[in-house]
């Protein structure tokens, strides 16, 4: 069974960024990333300067994403099986631009 794509819900940090990416791969100017006032994408500003000072090319960025993903979405190994990996990831959950921020 295909997953309706209409009825996910996608991290808007992270789909902000992957847009910033294809944006930029696609040679396009700027990128429309939905409500400029919103909550999620409040730090946007303050990681697009720190990815630009640090000079990330689309490479770079995509690989801190990968890297991202797998830290945050990959249960640790000391988790007992029968916690699901939802409520692993809400204690431990760090927000994708905090994340970049500290990495970048």
């Amino acid at each position: 069974m295909t997953p309706d794509p209409q009825h996910m819900t996608f991290d808007p940090q992270l789909r902000s960024m992957l847009q910033w990416a294809a944006a930029s791969i696609a040679d396009l100017p700027m990128v429309q990333l939905g409500h400029s006032g919103s909550r999620e994408l409040q730090q946007l500003p303050a990681v697009v300067q720190r990815l630009k000072e640090r000079e990330w090319r689309v490479g770079e960025l995509l690989q801190a994403l990968l890297r991202y993903c797998e830290e945050t979405h990959t249960p640790p190994q000391s988790e007992p099986r029968e916690e699901t990996p939802q409520a692993g990831r809400a204690l431990h959950h760090t927000p994708l631009f905090q994340w970049l921020l500290e990495h970048a």
